[in-house]
């Protein structure tokens, strides 16, 4: 599979090299201004992160003395997450010709996909699909006070999966003249699902009490998104040349998490006489995604083609609500979990 890849991008490039080699202008507008509009629904792309560099744990953790520290990697459950590649797929065709390169790219299993299809399907040709994904995998281990029937350390190995219904903002137009340009805006929904292994902080009334670990919990969150990208905007405005390559997108999300009934019972054992307020929350998170580079594009026959090389940063942030304000003789679960990924990425884009 990584084999596929690797040849798709070659191939990029070599068409690119030759191109380039056979016409050294490199920032000229391709198209005449009447048929310089492209459609970001029509453009195929792949982005490849060789090594995704993965961290995870809690953003902010509370002790019982009632002081806190940011990003710790001690003091409860600490992560050792493998490297692996990370695949973005731009474009129906992807899923389409059936091409599976580590991740599932069936539309059909969450909501996004389904309205993306049924879009399709109405006719309404002005969004576009993008597909990310791959294998999140480590070790995890317990760094904080014992507790009765909780392993040592857990183990990491799941698939990260990421599906975003792009629809771009239309009612922003190119002013060339004025120095303003689109670049590329777009707006829509995200969903995105993956399983690890989750630190509950417990709150008590007056203070912070003794956390435990989750083995498994699926995160399955929805959220709105809002973004742009030069090289899509590059290429689907017909222009040749190099060009800064820049990425940025924000997403807002939320979705539901339970712990199980083993995960109450190591609250109470880490704090007993103590009873949970529920076990049932809603995660709400924030997510920014942004790749710095160098983009080059060119027009071959009636298509651009665009190729960049550049470096990506991930992170999502979160925070648990529900339960209510514990009493003396309950403890509310809270976590504050974090995912932050981050690597060279390269990217080749094509549409006609």
């Amino acid at each position: 599979m990584y084999k596929r890849i690797c040849f798709i991008m070659v191939l990029f490039l070599i068409l690119n090299c030759f191109v380039f080699s056979q016409n050294g202008s490199s920032s000229e507008i391709a198209a005449e201004p009447a048929q310089k509009q492209g459609s970001l629904k029509a453009l195929i792309g792949i982005t490849l992160q060789p090594y995704a560099f993965w961290r995870s744990g809690q953003w902010v953790r509370h002790y019982p003395d009632n002081s806190y520290n940011y990003f710790s990697d001690k003091d409860g459950l600490v992560f050792d997450l493998d490297s692996n590649r990370f695949t973005t797929y731009e474009g129906e065709l992807w899923h389409k010709k059936g091409f599976n390169v580590g991740i599932s790219l069936d539309l059909d299993n969450n909501f996004v996909g389904k309205l993306y299809n049924f879009l399709g399907r109405v006719g309404y040709k002005n969004a576009a699909i993008r597909v990310s994904g791959g294998k999140l995998a480590g070790d995890a281990w317990w760094d904080g006070g014992y507790v009765s029937g909780q392993p040592d350390s857990t183990n990491v190995d799941t698939k990260y999966l990421s599906v975003d219904l792009l629809i771009p903002m239309w009612w922003i137009k190119d002013n060339e003249q004025e120095g303003i340009y689109n670049f590329g805006r777009y707006f829509g929904l995200s969903y995105t699902r993956y399983e690890m292994p989750l630190e509950f902080q417990a709150l008590t009334d007056d203070k912070w009490a003794y956390p435990v670990y989750e083995d498994t919990i699926s995160f399955n969150t929805y959220g709105l998104i809002i973004g742009f990208e030069t090289m899509n905007w590059q290429i689907i405005t017909r222009r040749e040349g190099f060009f800064l390559w820049l990425y940025t997108q924000d997403t807002l999300f939320g979705g539901p998490i339970e712990i199980s009934d083993e995960g109450a019972r190591r609250l109470s054992e880490a704090n007993p006489g103590k009873t949970i307020t529920a076990k049932k929350f809603f995660l709400v998170g924030v997510q920014y995604d942004l790749t710095v580079g160098l983009g080059w594009s060119k027009q071959i026959g009636k298509s651009m083609l665009g190729v960049g090389l550049g470096y990506n940063i991930s992170g999502r942030g979160m925070v648990t609500f529900g339960g209510g304000q514990p009493s003396d003789s309950e403890i509310t679960p809270q976590s504050f979990p974090y995912l932050f990924r981050h690597g060279v990425v390269l990217k080749a884009a094509f549409s006609r």
